[in-house]
């Protein structure tokens, strides 16, 4: 969905623009603009970008669970036959109440591998001091445990 878009049938190259939303089963993309192309095997590609005044978003179901990856970034890049996700610059991603905050990060929803770094891979920025701003920030919540069944020998025990 978007309020404009420019299809290049010949290119397979869809560039979508205004409040763009790409759906694909329970994953969601919200952007500003999307640069979709299509390989032969009908895979997809998609470049995205937010605004100023708002970030790229993502969601999705996690498979076998009913958790849900969120995702945050200025820019991002989607490849459908990879099952990859690229969040680029003020990057986070969010798992309940764990969060992964860099400038760069990778998420791979196959294989639930995650990577993140505090620049951006063969970026030209201008070197930083180094400190917490610069650096990965990771926020695990502890997990609650569910309780136990009670053994036969603790049920008979708690009865005398």
């Amino acid at each position: 969905e978007a309020d404009v878009a420019t299809l290049d049938q010949t290119n397979r190259v869809r560039t979508l623009e205004g409040n763009v939303v790409l759906t694909q089963g329970t994953m969601r993309l919200a952007a500003q603009k999307m640069v979709v192309k299509e390989d032969d095997e009908g895979y997809i590609r998609a470049e995205i970008f937010g605004s100023s005044a708002a970030q790229v978003t993502f969601r999705q179901k996690r498979e076998g669970s009913d958790d849900f990856m969120e995702g945050f970034a200025d820019r991002a890049e989607f490849d459908d036959r990879a099952d990859t996700l690229k969040l680029f610059s003020r990057a986070r991603l969010k798992n309940g109440g764990d969060e992964l905050k860099g400038e760069y990060i990778y998420y791979n929803s196959a294989t639930e591998v995650v990577q993140a770094r505090n620049a951006i891979p063969d970026g030209k920025a201008v070197p930083t001091p180094a400190g917490p701003a610069n650096r990965v920030n990771i926020t695990i919540q502890p997990r609650v445990a569910e309780p136990k069944p009670a053994s036969p020998q603790q049920r008979e025990s708690k009865t005398k």
